[in-house]
């Protein structure tokens, strides 16, 4: 929070704290006198600046704010897994092609859609309405970062009094802060909230795309960071185009930008204690990534994407009829969504090391920045150790995606000659918390179709799990492998 003027202290202590504040700007939106203003942190957060000399203690500003009084949530009635019948909207789309589909259907009801798309130059993203096709296939694809909200509140406000039908797509947070700026329920409001991991820093944003440019990624035209051009859904990359029209893919566990993300060194302080976890929704309609789903849906996976939908409201279950004849769309549980989407239950974990890590981002090079914090994460994978012994209790298909991260895991050292097996068992004593479970998986992809090689686990308790990977490669792998990922 950023200070000028003599300070009311009335409305400094009545709006959400450093450590709190989601960057939503319910409140300086709200505000009619320019008292609060939206800006970017020392850290590269949005957060709101406070000058009293032109406030008139109106306190618009407090009543609006998300954190200090909370919206009232959904609370889910139904789930789907699902995905967009038509492939080229597929492939474009992060996920499922869902969000795309219903976008399609307000604009066809000539209503508009709120979205974040790229600003010029690449150097941020931002919320803007979407009138017609064109403008809403900006929106696709997720962008990793903290999007600038501007006066996205205030548009939205003015066409739903003039009865427009509007799709806001957003975080959780940020649809908590237009919920909160509007005050009441618009019958034509449908709202749309993509689970997260967490909001990233514009600031290591930019920092990361200079680092790019000083290795000759000059002229950029395109930046997607969920490609599925190599790898489709499951393997996740970043791609940046130049004008020349090369195409420059960047594997995920080697970006130093995913690393950040997923290191949590990009995270807003707000996300460490996310208000917006839980199975309460702030939006109608929820969208996650069903990663698995090699496992949950057998029958019609293709790695183009998949996505599960969660239904909270009655508005959210009138959107899903007006698209479902578009989609492939299944029935599914909430055990199905948590054991892939670990982020809609729990935030992410403060990195010791976060406030240096910002010190360090202004006073050393990205290289160093990148040597010292954000070195490659091994070789991908699926699932944790930690994840098998919460999930495995929760349902047969939780078992199974356990037994494939795992899996997964151990082949792919195997394959990189740093372990070697063919059978491979382990048996870590009596677990407290669930039965024992003992799947049998044979890996998807490199060994699908070979049957000399298998693992067969049995998993119990995290810490002697923890205890007998240390043992096994010591100073060679770390165990954060197997306990610090995330699926």
């Amino acid at each position: 929070m950023y200070l000028s003027g003599i300070e009311d202290m009335n409305v400094i202590d009545n709006l959400a704290s450093e450590l709190q504040c989601t960057g939503c700007m319910a409140c300086v939106n709200r505000c009619d006198y320019g008292a609060l203003t939206e800006i970017v942190n020392h850290d590269g957060f949005i957060t709101w600046e406070y000058n009293a000399d032109r406030c008139v203690e109106c306190e618009k500003c407090i009543g609006v704010c998300p954190i200090t009084h909370p919206v009232k949530p959904h609370k889910i009635q139904k789930i789907y897994a699902a995905f967009n019948k038509e492939e080229a909207i597929q492939m474009k789309s992060s996920s499922g092609g869902i969000a795309y589909a219903l976008g399609e259907a307000i604009l066809k009801d000539g209503g508009m859609v709120a979205g974040v798309a790229w600003e010029k130059g690449f150097r941020g993203v931002s919320y803007q309405l979407a009138y017609n096709q064109e403008q809403l296939s900006g929106f696709c694809q997720s962008k990793y970062l903290q999007s600038y909200i501007k006066d996205i509140y205030q548009k939205v406000e003015r066409q739903l009094e003039k009865r427009c039908p509007i799709l806001f797509v957003g975080l959780p947070c940020q649809i908590a802060g237009l919920r909160a700026y509007l005050g009441k329920e618009y019958k034509l409001l449908y709202t749309v909230e993509l689970v997260c991991r967490g909001n990233l820093s514009i600031k290591g944003f930019q920092k990361y795309i200079s680092f790019r440019k000083a290795q000759g990624i000059n002229e950029i035209s395109a930046v997607s960071m969920r490609s599925k051009l190599r790898g489709g859904h499951a393997q996740i990359t970043l791609e940046i185009d130049t004008k020349d029209g090369v195409q420059h893919i960047f594997y995920a566990e080697e970006d130093p930008y995913f690393v950040s993300m997923w290191r949590g060194y990009a995270l807003n302080n707000s996300c460490y204690d996310c208000r917006f976890k839980g199975e309460s929704r702030m939006g109608d309609l929820s969208l996650a990534d069903a990663w698995g789903s090699e496992f949950l849906y057998t029958d019609v996976f293709d790695d183009k994407g998949i996505s599960h939908v969660l239904v909270n409201s009655n508005k959210g279950n009138a959107l899903m009829e007006k698209i479902a004849h578009r989609l492939w769309i299944r029935k599914t549980d909430i055990n199905n969504v948590v054991c892939v989407s670990k982020s809609l239950l729990t935030s992410a974990k403060r990195p010791e090391h976060r406030k240096q890590f910002y010190h360090d981002l202004d006073q050393i090079s990205y290289e160093e920045i990148i040597d010292k914090y954000l070195k490659p994460i091994p070789k991908r994978r699926l699932a944790t150790v930690e994840d098998a012994f919460y999930y495995q209790k929760e349902s047969e298909q939780g078992k199974l995606l356990c037994a494939y991260g795992i899996g997964e895991t151990y082949f792919r050292l195997q394959k990189e000659k740093i372990l070697k097996f063919d059978y491979y068992t382990s048996s870590f004593g009596e677990d407290q918390r669930a039965n024992q479970i003992e799947p049998v998986y044979l890996p998807y992809k490199e060994v699908k179709h070979r049957e000399d090689i298998f693992v067969y686990i049995t998993v119990h308790d995290y810490h002697s799990a923890k205890s007998i990977h240390e043992q096994l490669y010591k100073d060679r792998i770390p165990h954060k492998l197997f306990c610090d990922a995330t699926l």
